[in-house]
């Protein structure tokens, strides 16, 4: 029995001996610089030597470097990576980041496939998902977030830049937004044997930001998946960004970068270069992308088309569920949960004349959907819509963003409290060239003069201040509410050469009153005002499908529709629309293209019923005011709004028509 003892200690022995005479762990690939800032050298920590530090450049040579020569920066650096460690079982929840907190399913569960070469062309034929036609099959299971710590607030400049040039959207490297990734690309580079496409790694604690990648062709970071490690760039477009080849990147987040394979885009036949408009990682080996208004989902070592979705707009990308096992797709009036491995519908919701931008929140359940004034969030695990409302100010389509568990932040920069229905402040966002939304902060990249990275605050803390404020004061907090009496009136200003029915449009008016919960009476002391005018005369050419060489010409006098709810002399809220004629005009038998035109210059009753009316309007005094916030030297600094704010025009069709 000792005998077997000491022959199994033996094996256990030589089997660790090649672990303990193992190369040292070697740190991160980046910029080591000396004092004077005239020293920098590109290379990663091998090991301390006493008061020197021996490093490693990416040719694998060594140089020997006395700490007392080394940046500030860098012998915290070294301090910090030398550090004695706790015990595996002691280490805090943030330190382990980098493994995913929840189980992989879908298209990250199991290894990639097997490449098919370092270039290959990507497919654009295969299976076609139509998310109105397909069955719902399946059913739905949120997709939550890695759990992780909150980022501390700052700013980190990147590097100088021109207004025209192209920054990407910063990109986590981690759950925890310690690095992130931010692509620049000059519009115009005084040298064109100069870099055209520079990646930055920006370091979040260290607050710095170096160069890991650069290219002589125009280059933009797409995505960069952190479970692997891998980096989607777009490398060779033109002035117009079109065209261009897809390289996958590994290494970029450790300081270096090796392309892992090449892949070309689809032309679908054309001579003209493919336009890529859309861009989002599912897993480290799989990518959907709009190209040319086609949604593709591929396998990209294997250079293999999962399916396509036909139809979609880069307007209105997918929303793609925190961990990329759902995509939420919209199109004519239709949006669809669909399962990103298989290309299965698992949720379909349809309303008609409705295509809202999208967004899941971190739980990976519920699916925010806005656009113009209305929004909507959709309970994908319960099938069921559990909020929205219409809101008094424009909120506009794409992007629209989850910031809280309970606040949407608009394309224009509204704060929606989702549960008050209402837009409680409004983010004045710099020229931002790119926004994303990760470890509790708003991270935005870039302003008109240099490529900066801030994380915010978004709501902060006085937008908390005025929720609590309407919702202690209750009905007491709001100027109209659902149950409240207003009156109708037609202000009609366009002349008896537009005859309407005037009586018909108040009735329509008094149906979108009623449908959000208004007592519509004669007399009331709030009004719901119509106010119709002829704009200026406008000049419009058509050209016959039948023959291209006919063009006519047409005149319009285009009416104007302006919605206002007034008590008294107050204007409790207001919202203006334009008719417009669109590109294309549908005739009638034996109608001329100046009849077809003249039918638009007159608004229909029907157009004022499916109105969308805020049913609830808060008051605008004291601590029920709503502020205004723009971003100064990485804070922002509030202010209120004036009390009465209109919306900004909105293009519609009053004529209750889109020809």
């Amino acid at each position: 029995m000792n005998r077997l003892l000491s022959l199994l200690c033996g094996v256990l022995i030589l089997l660790a001996l090649p672990a303990a005479a193992a190369e040292p762990a070697l740190g991160e690939m980046r910029l080591w610089k000396d004092t004077s800032g005239g020293f920098q050298v590109r290379a990663r920590l091998v090991e301390l030597q006493g008061d020197a530090v021996l490093l490693r450049k990416a040719d694998d040579k060594e140089i020997t470097v006395p700490l007392k020569k080394l940046s500030d920066a860098d012998r915290a650096y070294v301090e910090k990576i030398t550090a004695p460690k706790p015990a595996p079982s002691s280490l805090p929840a943030s330190s382990a980041a980098a493994t995913p907190s929840v189980p992989r399913r879908g298209l990250r569960k199991g290894p990639p496939s097997k490449s098919v070469g370092n270039q290959a062309a990507l497919p654009d034929s295969g299976r076609i998902v139509d998310i109105i036609i397909d069955r719902v099959d399946g059913d739905f299971e949120p997709d939550p977030a890695d759990a992780a710590p909150p980022a501390d607030p700052g700013t980190v400049v990147v590097c100088p830049i021109q207004a025209v040039d192209k920054v990407s959207a910063p990109r986590p490297v981690d759950a925890g937004c310690r690095k992130l990734l931010v692509s620049v690309a000059p519009h115009a580079p005084a040298d064109p044997k100069a870099a055209q496409g520079r990646v930055y790694l920006v370091d979040w604690i260290e607050r710095q930001a170096d160069v890991v990648w650069e290219s002589t062709k125009k280059t933009h970071l797409l995505d960069h998946d952190p479970d692997s490690g891998h980096s989607l760039l777009i490398e060779g477009v033109d002035a117009i960004d079109r065209g261009g080849e897809l390289v996958v990147v590994k290494g970029l987040a450790e300081g270096g970068g090796e392309v892992v394979y090449r892949r070309s885009l689809p032309t679908g036949g054309s001579p003209v270069s493919p336009n890529l408009e859309w861009a989002k990682l599912l897993s480290g080996s799989h990518l959907a992308a709009i190209v040319n208004e086609t949604l593709f989902v591929w396998d990209l070592p294997a250079a293999r088309l999962l399916y396509r979705i036909n139809g979609v707009p880069a307007r209105l990308p997918p929303a793609v569920s925190p961990n990329g096992v759902f995509l939420a797709v919209v199109r004519d009036g239709t949006a669809a949960v669909i399962d990103a491995a298989t290309g299965k519908l698992r949720r379909r919701l349809t309303q008609s004349g409705w295509s809202p931008a999208l967004d899941f929140d971190p739980a990976g359940q519920r699916l925010a959907m806005c656009d113009d004034s209305r929004f909507q969030v959709w309970d994908c695990a319960a099938d069921k819509i559990v909020a929205g409302g219409i809101t008094t100010e424009f909120l506009g389509s794409n992007p629209v963003r989850w910031v809280g568990p309970r606040t949407l932040l608009s394309m224009s920069g509204r704060a929606v409290d989702t549960e008050l229905g209402m837009v409680l402040w409004w983010y004045g966002l710099p020229n931002q060239k790119g926004a994303t939304v990760a470890a509790g902060k708003a991270w935005l990249g870039g302003d008109y003069s240099q490529c900066q990275i801030t994380a915010i605050d978004i709501p902060h803390l006085p937008v908390g201040h005025v929720a609590g404020a309407i919702l202690g004061a209750g009905d007491d907090g709001l100027l109209m509410r659902p149950g409240m009496p207003v009156s109708i009136v037609v202000d009609n200003r366009l002349g008896p050469e537009i005859p309407i029915d005037e009586q018909a449009i108040r009735r329509s008016l008094g149906e979108s009153s009623q449908a959000i919960g208004w007592v519509v009476q004669e007399n009331a002391p709030t009004q719901l005002v119509a106010r119709l005018e002829r704009a200026p005369q406008q000049e419009l050419k058509f050209r016959d499908f039948r023959n291209a060489r006919s063009v006519t010409t047409a005149t319009i006098r285009p009416f104007k529709a302006e919605l206002d709810i007034r008590r008294g002399t107050d204007l409790l809220w207001t919202k203006k629309t334009e008719n417009r004629v669109g590109p294309l005009l549908m005739l009638r038998e034996g109608e001329s293209v100046q009849q077809g035109v003249s039918r638009m210059e007159r608004p229909e009753p029907e157009f004022f019923a499916r109105l969308h009316i805020p049913p609830r309007i808060p008051r605008t005094d004291g601590d029920f005011q709503p502020g205004f916030s723009s971003l100064q030297n990485g804070s922002w600094s509030d202010a209120k709004l004036p009390r009465e704010t209109a919306a900004p025009p909105t293009p519609g069709f009053p004529g209750g028509r889109r020809p």
